[in-house]
């Protein structure tokens, strides 16, 4: 069954429009707009390989559990196929650029979210972090790292312990709602309003995480400085997420997502001196 049959079987309508989506994001799930026989169009996304249908399955498990004004009207959502159906955002305001005005939309959502409590059966943010692995993949096989060139392995030798010391202590423990993919793909802003999108890798912490993964990517798209962003980051989070990119950055690519360590390797470029700079360590 085609994704437009499948749509039509969720919505119980004809699909008599499709206009595939390409750009954005860094999976290769299947995705459209389907324009409805009532002239309504809404947006599909399927999952066709095991990675991107396991992020669709998530989403559909979580999307009914959430609400709240950042969130776009979930459609219909089948965690069997995988297919998840939400609203047409495609006249939204995608950035970049980031603009005064979009820069402090973000801020309003970064409250939001702060302020939104986690609603029950989420994942804690505390054990995906641990599942996930920053700084002891890179202890455990450091050579991904080296071969990126961002750092060499006398600087490593030297600043591993700090950093190894820095996520330890990095704040977890809350219940507000994370959706710890937050970045320029996944955001849009209608009106205004402020609305997320990809909400698979949704958890319960410390609202502080969801900010901190944002910032270096608004720097990449021209926007301002992440020290200019945020000139009190707290040094565990930041450790973890640069060890995030460092233990994967010069991996190859994951099935499904194959710009991918191009991405997170100029994340690192950002956050790697960044984090240094926060924890007292020589630049890398």
């Amino acid at each position: 069954m085609s994704i437009r049959e499948h749509v039509e079987r969720l919505v119980g309508e004809p699909v008599v429009g499709w206009r595939p989506v390409t750009g954005g994001g860094w999976s290769a799930s299947v995705r459209g707009i389907a324009e409805l026989a009532g002239g309504q169009t809404v947006f599909a996304k399927l999952g066709d390989l095991p990675e991107t249908a396991a992020a669709v399955r998530a989403e559909c498990a979580v999307y009914p559990l959430l609400s709240g004004p950042f969130l776009p009207r979930l459609v219909a959502a089948d965690p069997a196929v995988p297919l998840l159906v939400v609203e047409d955002l495609s006249g939204a305001t995608w950035p970049p650029p980031w603009t005064p005005a979009l820069l402090a939309g973000l801020e309003r959502l970064f409250a939001e979210l702060a302020a939104t409590r986690a609603p029950a059966g989420l994942p804690r943010l505390a054990d995906c972090v641990r599942e996930t692995g920053a700084w002891e993949l890179v202890a455990a096989d450091p050579a991904p790292l080296l071969t990126t060139g961002v750092t060499s392995a006398r600087w490593l030798d030297r600043a591993l312990p700090a950093l190894l010391d820095a996520q330890a202590a990095a704040p977890t423990a809350g219940d507000r709602l994370i959706h710890f993919d937050v970045r320029s793909d996944n955001v849009c802003f209608r009106a205004g309003r402020p609305l997320l999108v990809d909400w698979n890798h949704a958890r319960a912490g410390d609202p502080r995480w969801d900010r901190l993964l944002m910032l270096q990517t608004i720097q990449m798209e021209g926007g301002p400085p992440v020290r200019e962003l945020d000139p009190d980051p707290d040094p565990g989070v930041l450790a973890w997420l640069a060890g995030f990119f460092a233990a994967r950055a010069g991996l190859p690519p994951p099935r499904g997502a194959p710009r991918v360590r191009g991405f997170q390797r100029a994340q690192l470029e950002i956050v790697l001196p960044w984090a240094a700079e926060v924890l007292g360590l020589p630049r890398p």
